[in-house]
């Protein structure tokens, strides 16, 4: 029976009067519940349609916003090591193929692999560049394109973590800063804003440190203007030489260091023709 009443007056019958004076409470209750019902009558008759529940419009705005930031790839394999993000751009074009939003060459440990990543922006777009591509080469070899999907992750406000870290871009530097990055995946894991001004050093000696590298080598380029411009590859392998990711101003900057050092050795009246610099820009 209870279940029956109205919201407002469900809670008249679970009163119970012990005292005299409860009376007069019972009363000052009763039209108090009577004006919350008579409240309640008059909203749910109106012709306004309610509002949705802010957990409801908050999940589906949190919807929304992963399908903005969804992002289909085409692996391409069999790519030149020398091919440059300009000549993946000239062959898509050559195929008619559209809509693509980056392009980044995969890396292991700062070395280029033969795979290419091209992001689309539409499934469609990817699907028709993969189908035109069946049987593209590129300098007389095969080239081989799958698809894959991927969501780029947002950080979630909802959830604090005891030690908060960034993502994105501003992660990437960070951890670049830190010497965390490993330079593996797309761009060997720096920040896209980047691409294309970043610099690996290879062959240098072993215990090469920044500042002697910075003061012997890198005078009269323009870096970032950063402590962490210069920062040393942590060798995994013992490797009797060393490696080191520069981080300069601008792309033409990083192709005149390349061109500059590239196959010179390093400090030639010390070492000899031992240390011969390997370079190249990291896309």
């Amino acid at each position: 029976m209870n279940s029956l009443l109205p919201g407002a007056w469900r809670n008249v019958s679970n009163i119970k009067l012990t005292k005299a004076g409860d009376f007069g409470k019972c009363k000052r209750r009763t039209i108090h519940l009577a004006r919350q019902y008579a409240t309640e009558s008059a909203s749910s008759s109106s012709s306004t349609p309610p509002e949705p529940s802010p957990k409801k419009s908050s999940a589906h705005g949190q919807r929304s916003n992963r399908e903005k930031k969804r992002r289909h790839i085409m692996f391409l394999q069999g790519v030149p090591i020398s091919a440059l993000p300009s000549d993946i751009a000239r062959l898509l074009k050559s195929y008619d193929i559209q809509g693509y939003l980056r392009i980044q060459r995969d890396y292991v440990r700062f070395w280029p692999t033969d795979s290419v990543l091209v992001t689309f922006g539409s499934l469609g777009e990817r699907d028709k560049a993969i189908k035109a591509l069946e049987y593209a080469k590129m300098l007389g070899i095969n080239l081989q394109p799958a698809a894959a999907s991927t969501m780029e992750e947002a950080p979630d406000s909802s959830q604090p973590s005891k030690q908060p870290r960034l993502r994105g871009r501003e992660g990437k530097s960070e951890l670049l800063d830190h010497g965390a990055l490993s330079g593996d995946g797309p761009a060997a894991g720096l920040p896209d804003s980047e691409s294309g001004k970043n610099v690996v050093l290879s062959g240098l000696p072993g215990k090469l440190y920044v500042a002697s590298l910075r003061k012997e080598l890198l005078e009269g380029f323009d870096l970032r203007e950063d402590v962490n411009a210069v920062a040393k590859i942590p060798d995994l392998d013992k490797s009797l030489y060393s490696r080191f990711v520069i981080r300069t101003s601008s792309v033409a900057e990083a192709h005149r260091l390349v061109r500059a050092v590239k196959m010179t050795p390093y400090l030639e009246g010390a070492w000899g023709n031992r240390y011969k610099i390997k370079a190249r820009v990291i896309y």
